[in-house]
C-alpha cells in the first residue's frame, strides 16, 4: 500500500490572508517504509516573503521570483498524490489545519480537485495521544525517536526535508499507536477467559 509523506512551507499562517505556498515536498511511503518516490517544488507566492520566515526557511523573494505559480504545477501534485493517504503533521486549532487548508485552497484556486478530508493522516495526533500536547511536536518526536535533524537544525525549515524526517520516522510513531490503541480496545474489553 502506498501513501505519501507532504510538508509544505508557507509566506504565513493562513491562505485566508492571503498567504500562499512557497515550497512542497512530498516522499513516497510503501508498506509503511520510506520510498525513492519524492517529489519537491518551489513555488512564486505573488507576495512578499516575510523576515521571519525567510529565517526560518531561507527561502527568499529574489530565490522565488522564477519559480512557477502552484497553479502551473497544480495537476502533477494532484497526480502525484492520487487516492494515496496523505501524512501530515500539523498542529490544528479552530478546525483549522495548515497543510490541509493551503493545499486544498490552492488545488481549488487552479481548477484541480481538492484532496478529500478521508485522505488525510495527521500524525500530529497521534503524538499527542502517546506523549502529550506539548511533546508532539516534530522536533520533539523525531528526537524521541532518535531520528538525526541535524540539517533541521542547520538549515532551518524545508518542506522535502521535514517530509523526509517525517517518513523516517513514520514508521516508530505507526508501530507505537496500534500498540496504544490495541491496549485501549483490550482494556475495554476486559480480559478473556
Amino acid at each position: 500500500m502506498r501513501s505519501i509523506v507532504l510538508d509544505l512551507e508557507t509566506t504565513g499562517l493562513r491562505d485566508d490572508e492571503g498567504h500562499r505556498i512557497t515550497e512542497i515536498g512530498m516522499v513516497g511511503i510503501v508498506n509503511d517504509q520510506p520510498s525513492a518516490n519524492r517529489y519537491q517544488s518551489y513555488f512564486n507566492p505573488g507576495r512578499p516573503v516575510p523576515t521571519f520566515i525567510t529565517e526560518l526557511t531561507g527561502l527568499t523573494d529574489k530565490f522565488l521570483a522564477d519559480k512557477p505559480h502552484f497553479s502551473e504545477k497544480a495537476r502533477a501534485i494532484r497526480e502525484f498524490i492520487g487516492d494515496s493517504p496523505v501524512i501530515i503533521t500539523c498542529r490544528t486549532k479552530d478546525g483549522y489545519t495548515l497543510d490541509i487548508a493551503f493545499l486544498n485552497a490552492a488545488f481549488k484556486r487552479a481548477g484541480v480537485s481538492e484532496v478529500p478530508e478521508k485522505q488525510w493522516i495527521n500524525v500530529r495526533r497521534w503524538g499527542e495521544v502517546l506523549f502529550g500536547h506539548d511533546q508532539a511536536s516534530l522536533d520533539k518526536m523525531l528526537d524521541r525517536y532518535k531520528v538525526d535533524r541535524t540539517k533541521r537544525i542547520e538549515n532551518g525549515h524545508g518542506a522535502l526535508l521535514d517530509a523526509s524526517l517525517l517518513a523516517e520516522l513514520y514508521p516508530q510513531l505507526l508501530r507505537d499507536y496500534k500498540n496504544h490503541m490495541q491496549r485501549q480496545r483490550q482494556k475495554k474489553t476486559g480480559p478473556k477467559f
